[in-house]
């Protein structure tokens, strides 16, 4: 789970900065996934015609439901974005209230770029949040979301109509090998995205540290 960085400051000169440098030296790179050129043109289907067919489900939760004090575990856009855990909670019995299942593909836009994400946990939806359930026997999530997020990166700054979005033709085996490394690249940036985050942190903390004096050089190595 990745924290929001910004929730949680911390005085610089404290060993925050001690435990930031051990986590950032300490950082190692996961393997990259090795791809082949293919000089192939698959057939397609859009994810409207899946939705046709009922092999996928596109949902999104109504408006009205809104964060209450209590409830069922909700999970927002933010949360998506950042990969943590559901923040807020809500009423499940608002009629039309989406609660997601592990598989399920989230799409989140505005507020930044557009990210998809596979959902690993039960939980409502917040609204303006689309989420498109497929048939496990039809469809692999994990290649899903491979397509929808090139189809968003390919529209840079807008977001597309996503049942227009071109889902090629493959066998499901086919699918979970793609899927597969769908997965292993997006957890590629995710890990990159956290170590720039630290590093980001590393740096601040450490010329805040420096100014204030709660810092000093230390030996040089």
């Amino acid at each position: 789970m990745v924290e929001d960085s910004a929730s949680e400051p911390t005085e610089p000169g404290d060993d925050s900065y001690v435990v930031l440098r051990a986590d950032v030296v300490a950082f190692s790179a996961p393997r990259i996934p090795v791809l082949e050129a293919e000089d192939r043109a698959l057939p397609t289907v859009t994810i409207g015609e899946l939705a046709g067919a009922g092999t996928v489900e596109v949902l999104e939760s109504p408006p009205t439901l809104l964060p209450v004090g209590t409830g069922a575990p909700m999970l927002s856009a933010k949360d998506i974005r950042i990969g943590r855990s559901p923040s807020k909670a809500a009423d499940a019995a608002v009629p039309g209230a989406v609660t997601t299942r592990p598989g399920d593909v989230v799409v989140v836009s505005g507020g930044g770029p557009t990210v998809v994400r596979v959902c690993t946990a039960v939980a409502l939806l917040a609204p303006l949040v689309v989420l498109i359930r497929a048939n496990p026997a039809v469809v692999d999530s994990r290649f899903l979301a491979g397509v929808l997020q090139a189809a968003v990166d390919s529209v840079t700054g807008k977001v597309p109509d996503l049942f227009a979005v071109e889902f090629p033709r493959m066998t499901l085996a086919e699918q979970r090998r793609a899927g597969e490394v769908v997965a292993q690249l997006m957890e590629l940036e995710n890990v990159w995205r956290r170590q720039r985050t630290a590093v980001e942190q590393l740096v601040r903390q450490g010329i805040a540290g420096l100014s204030s004096g709660r810092l000093s050089p230390g030996p040089v190595a």
